[in-house]
């Protein structure tokens, strides 16, 4: 499957430019990395026995051979490999970038990236930031940057936007995280003319104050029922900022099933905090405006030596206002568009992960019958022909055969012709030898026509085989349109 992403993208034409002679190697690691989920270089070697390698030769090198190559600067093969991916994607139609950030703690010394920054779980160490930007459209990723820790997701969406312009993206729209809320990036998306739909919290007063103003408007309405997510919407037209030049779109959504769940996570929430106060009746507690929040504490002493907590009471006014919010999302958007497309702009899916997709994909087990065919042992599960499917590929053996030995062919094609000539070759060299001994034994003049005939025929049948798979590899990087076009041709010939 690695191999068939490699191939239908070109990845390893690209990668053999830029890398030169160890592209291989480099293909091999990324494969490594993949499958084991695992990046130290001293386990690699007992993963290239166990593997079909990309490496000429099916080479295995050793752990000190891929720390060396690991270790060496490749910044501007990283910069090269960009440019040339972003170059080949399509920068005339309009696409929406769907752009997201994390940040991972960095144990490591002498790192520029890692810095005490914006961390998400607030440990204060050192962290490094780390971005993907991808085509919602075409669902191909299309760059990622690494930044330090120090920096936040607001200051570098302005840089990232350049980045783009740089790519020769210019008829684009961008999906955003509510990290990137901010009047700033609204103005600057606006100034160079890009389109964006961004998530926002309901708990914004802006937010929060529009969805308590439609409630009760839309919820039940059949009229603004959105069935294929089983959600109502309506949208609502009005300037984000008081510096706003434009009207923007506030699509509010209302979901009984998020009500539910959103409900019961306040409540527990509440809960644990009476929990804990409860615990602590008598002693001192640290200050913590989440408590505070939502209950008033009267403190005995407070401020001095033997201050301790007395009672609680809770704050009715901000529970409901947030019970109320329940079930609530929006989204804004720069554009026009209907309540559903904004819903299928701004969705997320719910991707299983690389890892966990090749397990379960390794469950399925073929046998080798009496007969040395290879079949698979039991029916393929629903979860399996997704995952299979996503790829162009489905549980028919034979279909899946072939569409890997194009693949495999392909690979060959790339990597060495004589391996596949030497492979091929034999099956020619066997039909010359058994009408060598025809007609060695027969002798018969009417056999040496026929046996002939055959020597040409089979001679012409591999070189036109040969042609034929050369032909549809280079017309084709696509398994289905493959298949397809056989079946025009197929069908036409019939």
């Amino acid at each position: 499957m690695i191999r068939k992403i490699i191939a239908s993208y070109h990845i390893d034409e690209m990668i053999g430019r830029i890398v030169g002679k160890d592209a291989g190697l480099f293909l091999d690691l990324a494969a490594y990395s993949i499958l084991t989920e695992n990046n130290a270089g001293q386990y690699y070697p007992d993963y290239a026995y166990k593997h079909p390698l990309f490496t000429k030769g099916m080479h295995v090198y050793s752990d000190s051979k891929v720390s060396d190559f690991i270790g060496q600067d490749m910044t501007g093969a990283r910069i090269a490999f960009l440019n040339e991916w972003n170059k080949s994607r399509n920068h005339r139609s309009k696409i929406y970038v769907s752009y997201d950030s994390t940040n991972k703690h960095c144990q490591a010394g002498d790192i520029d990236l890692a810095k005490i920054g914006h961390e998400k779980d607030k440990q204060d160490k050192p962290i490094f930031n780390c971005t993907v930007a991808y085509d919602r459209n075409n669902n191909e990723p299309l760059f990622y940057e690494g930044y330090p820790g120090s920096i936040n997701d607001v200051s570098q969406l302005q840089y990232m936007l350049e980045k783009v312009e740089g790519y020769g993206y210019k008829n684009i729209g961008f999906i955003l995280d509510r990290g990137y809320f901010s009047e700033a990036n609204i103005h600057y998306m606006d100034h160079h003319g890009y389109g964006f739909v961004i998530m926002v919290k309901g708990m914004k007063d802006l937010v929060s104050a529009l969805v308590l103003k439609h409630k009760g408007s839309f919820e039940q309405s059949r009229a603004n029922s959105i069935k294929s997510y089983k959600v109502n919407g309506v949208i609502v037209k009005m300037q984000l900022f008081p510096s706003d030049e434009k009207d923007r779109y506030f699509h509010i959504y209302y979901n009984d099933r998020k009500h539910a769940a959103e409900r019961e996570n306040v409540e527990r929430k509440i809960d644990r905090i009476v929990e804990f106060l409860e615990k602590n009746r008598g002693k001192k507690i640290p200050k913590s405006p989440n408590i505070e929040k939502y209950f008033k504490l009267e403190i005995y002493n407070e401020g001095k030596e033997d201050e301790r907590l007395l009672a609680w009471r809770e704050r009715t006014d901000v529970i409901d206002r947030e019970i109320a919010l329940c079930g609530y999302f929006v989204l804004i958007t720069s554009e026009s568009m209907t309540a559903e497309e904004a819903k299928e702009s701004g969705r997320k899916e719910n991707y299983m992960t690389v890892p966990a997709a090749l397990k379960e994909l390794e469950k399925i087990e073929m046998i080798k019958s009496s007969d040395n065919t290879y079949r698979i042992d039991h029916a393929v599960s629903a979860t399996q022909k997704a995952i299979l499917k996503a790829f162009g590929m489905n549980a028919t053996f034979s279909l899946a055969f072939f569409g890997s030995s194009l693949v495999v062919f392909k690979y060959y094609f790339h990597y060495g012709m004589k391996e596949f000539f030497l492979d091929h070759l034999k099956y020619l060299l066997i039909t010359v030898a058994i009408g060598t001994v025809v007609y060695t034994i027969c002798g018969a003049v009417v056999l040496q026509s026929i046996v002939i005939t055959l020597l040409i025929k089979s001679i012409m049948c591999f070189s036109l085989t040969f042609l034929l798979y050369w032909l549809i590899l280079r017309k084709f990087s696509n398994y289905n349109e493959t298949i397809t076009w056989l079946k025009k041709v197929l069908k036409a010939k019939c």
